[in-house]
């Protein structure tokens, strides 16, 4: 993509790195249609080069440009290299957060641009919050241990958590009433948070861990060898 789709929300880009942009649509149906064809190849094309892809993730059937999702598009020299798309809702009267997909190119990762999309989608949401709320329901899918693991960081509390294996009773409900909301049919196997078969177009690429990343790595393959198979984890986190 040549240049930046103008966005419909502006985001302050002073904690990027320098070189680096970004845009942002707190609606996503407001993405210009002429040029949704186009983001689309673009996010899949981030997506091929940490997963292996047997048909694109997003098409013109499973689409990011509905009213409730968000899309956060970071550009460097203003080619699009990192991408955060997220759905809002309400579950149990409680605002909800679910990231459903986020992707950073391979030779951008390690520079904050994954926290840069995190803590945006976050505020953006926020901004439904009512005065007296000060929490957010915050939801994910993956078999990616450094994915788990930031965004566990964030969460003050947290099912599964590889952690400690603490269970939350109230957070297995809440996550299993979100599953049933955005994949109807699909069973979530608690305690141990377990969506299976979710990745049948999609594979992970395997990356060197160490430390507690490799810790959570380890529990994953353990849990979930098959990489058809994913953790859903749900958290709450405090504003």
């Amino acid at each position: 993509m040549s240049d930046i789709i103008s966005p419909n929300h502006i985001v302050p880009t002073n904690k990027l790195p320098m070189g680096y942009s970004a845009a942002a649509f707190a609606d996503a149906s407001e993405v210009p249609v002429a040029r949704r064809s186009e983001m689309m190849e673009e996010m899949n094309a981030i997506i091929a080069k940490n997963w292996i892809l047997y048909e694109p993730h997003w098409t013109s059937s499973r689409t990011p440009f509905e009213r409730e999702f968000g899309i956060i598009l970071l550009y460097f020299h203003n080619k699009i290299i990192a991408f955060s798309v997220y759905k809002r809702f309400r579950i149990g009267g409680m605002l909800a957060l679910y990231r459903s997909g986020s992707e950073v190119l391979p030779q951008h990762q390690g520079r904050g641009l994954y926290h840069f999309l995190t803590a945006t989608s976050i505020e953006l949401t926020a901004s439904d919050l009512q005065p007296e709320e000060s929490e957010i329901l915050y939801a994910w899918r993956t078999r990616n241990p450094i994915i788990w693991a930031a965004n566990s960081k964030i969460c003050s509390r947290l099912v599964p958590s590889l952690h400690d294996g603490v269970e939350d009773g109230e957070l297995q409900e809440a996550a299993t009433e979100i599953c049933g909301a955005l994949y109807p049919g699909q069973i979530l196997e608690t305690p141990a948070m377990i969506m299976r078969g979710c990745y049948d177009h999609i594979i992970h690429r395997g990356q060197k861990s160490r430390g507690t990343v490799a810790m959570i790595q380890d529990v994953i393959e353990r849990e979930i060898p098959d990489p058809r198979d994913a953790l859903f984890s749900v958290g709450i986190v405090r504003l």
